[in-house]
């Protein structure tokens, strides 16, 4: 077909945004709208399930109100990262917390657009893959405190084989996530999850970086792994959440955040003892002492680069595989801004004393 012939079919399949396409790009367009994704049905989906659990349970939802009321008590796959400590922006404590006293997240910018673009990464991938059946999933998997949400499943035309599809958008700034043929581990465990609870034997993870690169990656069902996140979301569980006990902590940001958000609920003032603490604070001060080194050493050889860059007149240098650069850092001028603008830093002044944020942190004297 010639490109006006192209365009002509990319019209009358209401299409947008195909003028400026190549050729190749207009086949490709069109190719991907013809897809055909289907939605399972319920009664095909419990079929194809064969986890050993008889309380594997197919259910569905109305709307988004009702998702979140399936999985408020249960654990996702994507909590199953941040209780194995994968996840980098969760903690085991945030799960915890969203569990027990639930959460208001609604959603966010990076969250519309990953819904909004859904629809077309699954007709990509079905594009791709003419020997795979891809179905969509309107359905949860849950037992009496795990859940699975699929974005696809599959069914292999050859073998009868199912499989997970589970698609991710993500900005280009995390694109060295996903270099080198490697999957983020936090993603990895949450397909294992959902094999877990589907039984499946294969899952393949879509991935839409930066909104221009497609890559996807087929990950096999692993038993190890499957028993080692069956025991950790049954421990946490039952232990943490049925208990209300925190779990231990992680060293994390959020678990910080969290027990300082405690701490502002404290009224009492009385010393309490506790002795076998010491040992702790012991080695905190030693901590603050290494760390005043280091900070100096790193200060002075920064100093002896810095002084050699300038003696050499030059803001850009390389020593080996490494490269130093001066650059440019612009910050407020306090005072500078007190003295020309009085009256406005007046105010502010008066204002962030009015909306003081007060936090707590642990003093070790």
């Amino acid at each position: 077909m010639t490109v006006k012939e192209l365009k002509e079919e990319a019209k009358s399949l209401g299409l947008v945004g195909y003028s400026k396409l190549k050729k190749e790009e207009l086949i490709e367009l069109i190719e991907t709208a013809k897809a055909k994704v289907i939605e399972i049905s319920k009664e095909e989906f419990e079929t194809s399930i064969t986890a050993d659990n008889e309380n594997i349970k197919v259910l569905g939802y109305e709307n988004e109100d009702d998702w979140h009321e399936l999985r408020a008590k249960r654990i996702g796959g994507s909590d199953v990262g941040a209780i194995l400590g994968v996840n980098p922006y969760k903690s085991i404590v945030d799960v915890y917390v969203d569990k027990t006293e639930g959460s208001d997240f609604k959603g966010n910018n990076a969250t519309y657009w990953g819904h909004m673009l859904e629809g077309t990464i699954l007709k990509e991938f079905s594009n791709k893959h003419k020997e795979l059946i891809v179905y969509e999933v309107p359905y949860s998997v849950v037992n009496d405190f795990l859940i699975a949400n699929l974005d696809g499943a599959l069914k292999d035309k050859e073998t009868g084989d199912y499989g997970v599809l589970e698609i991710k958008t993500t900005s280009i700034w995390n694109k060295k996530e996903w270099e080198e043929d490697t999957i983020p581990q936090s993603y990895y465990a949450q397909v294992q999850h959902y094999l877990m609870l589907t039984g499946y034997k294969f899952a393949y993870i879509a991935v839409l970086i930066g909104g221009q690169q497609y890559k996807e990656f087929k990950v096999e069902r692993s038993e190890e792994d499957i028993e080692l996140i069956r025991n950790k979301a049954s421990e946490f569980y039952n232990q943490n959440i049925l208990k209300l006990i925190p779990p231990m902590p992680d060293g994390s940001d959020a678990y910080m955040n969290h027990l300082k958000k405690k701490a502002m609920e404290i009224k009492n003032n009385e010393v309490r003892e506790l002795p076998e603490f010491e040992e702790i604070a012991i080695r905190i001060k030693e901590l603050a002492g290494q760390k005043k080194l280091i900070e100096d050493e790193d200060k002075l050889l920064r100093e002896k680069i810095l002084h050699k860059m300038i003696e050499e007149k030059t803001l850009k240098a390389v020593a080996g595989k490494y490269k130093f650069n001066i650059s440019e850092r612009k910050t407020p001028d306090i005072e500078k801004m007190t003295k020309e603008n009085f009256e406005v830093m007046e105010k502010y002044n008066e204002l962030a004393n009015k909306y003081r944020k007060v936090s707590k942190y642990l003093l070790v004297k």
